[in-house]
């Protein structure tokens, strides 16, 4: 049968998943990106009033996972706690293939539950775990499957990416029962928290030539961090990540703008994208050191995006993500509602003054 969610608006279908008490939020338009001046899954809940007040329009729809709080760490009241396993089907092989192996192998079989086919073709699997029995998540390379727990998040149906990828349910929640963690989800879980290609990030400490402790871009003398052409591979992503988000951190910003700036760095320049607990670790680990002075900030609004804009671009970040990474940066260092049009009309001025044609942007 085929499901009402994968037809609906998403206004109507996040209210429909807020009604069944999953904690819902809305993302970027075409992406899967938290909104720029936001908190991402710390903004997500299961109030119907919440979410009828928030204009989703074509902005995507995105449920979070594992314990959910406030921005201010107070816990979300009344949901319903879930995990995922991502099945990521965006490479070279399927998670699916490694789901069946595992069953075969051990003579277990995981509960039937709701499931949903993601825009690259993969397959997300939800489980209720009001125990808490799962709580961390990340990615397993080897096998190409990702657990979304404590932390993450995922978009769901009927959302639809820039690419022309659309989330939809294969069983969906409105005509299907969502299984439970039990014994069977957490013999999975073990076998796969044991595979290769861990995500984990260890924190641990640095220390350059000259002595000086932390990410590469704090210290002087070092060969700037600039991303490759056509963005960063497999097998790169981890050293990439770390030496952009080190450079934000010794430019002064702060956790919130680097959050939002690590999501859309990820979903724009890193082909696969790093997982969410991944990408977490990372955040946490960059977050150890001390913001560096705060640069960019001397002058009016048109001239602290310039310097932003224009660092960017020495980094080698193409025009159409700078703009993305301009809005989150002035969303949470100058003011909340600073506009598309102030960033576009600063950024396509140094398009045109350099002889680039090209515009970011409205039409």
């Amino acid at each position: 049968m085929e499901s009402i969610l994968n037809a609906s608006t998403r206004q109507q279908a996040a209210l429909w998943y807020a009604q069944q008490r999953l904690p819902v939020f809305a993302i970027r338009a075409g992406s899967k990106v938290p909104l720029p001046g936001t908190h991402g899954c710390k903004d997500a809940t299961c109030d119907e009033a919440a979410v009828e007040r928030t204009v989703f329009g074509e902005r995507n729809v995105a449920i979070a996972t594992g314990d959910v709080s406030s921005h201010a760490g107070i816990p979300l009241a009344g949901y319903r706690r879930v995990i995922v396993i991502d099945d990521d089907a965006y490479k070279n092989a399927d998670g699916i293939d490694y789901i069946a192996k595992w069953q075969q192998e051990t003579g277990r079989t995981l509960p039937p539950t709701i499931c949903q086919r993601t825009a690259h073709g993969g397959y997300q699997f939800f489980y209720d775990d009001p125990e808490g029995r799962i709580r961390k998540g990340g990615a397993r390379e080897s096998v190409h499957i990702d657990i979304r727990a404590d932390g993450g998040y995922v978009v769901v149906a009927p959302s639809v990416l820039q690419d022309g990828g659309q989330y939809s349910w294969v069983y969906p929640p409105d005509t299907h029962a969502m299984g439970k963690v039990d014994d069977n989800v957490m013999a999975f879980y073990q076998w796969w928290d044991a595979q290769a290609g861990t995500s984990d990030v260890q924190s641990r400490k640095r220390t350059d030539r000259r002595g000086n402790v932390g990410p590469r871009e704090f210290n002087e003398g070092h060969v700037p961090f600039r991303f490759p052409d056509g963005g960063v591979q497999e097998g790169g992503r981890n050293c990439s990540m770390h030496s952009f988000l080190g450079y934000l951190r010794s430019r002064g910003l702060e956790e919130e703008c680097i959050q939002a700036m690590a999501n859309i760095a990820n979903d724009a320049l890193f082909s696969p994208e790093l997982g969410d607990w991944e990408l977490g670790r990372i955040i946490g680990n960059i977050m150890r050191f001390e913001a560096g002075s705060a640069k960019w900030m001397d002058g009016d609004t048109a001239e602290v995006i310039r310097q932003f804009a224009f660092a960017m671009f020495r980094k080698n970040v193409p025009a159409g993500v700078v703009f993305d990474l301009a809005m989150a940066f002035g969303a949470f260092n100058i003011r909340p509602d600073i506009s598309e049009e102030e960033v576009a009309e600063v950024i396509n001025g140094m398009l045109r003054s350099w002889g680039i044609d090209g515009k970011v942007g409205g039409d």
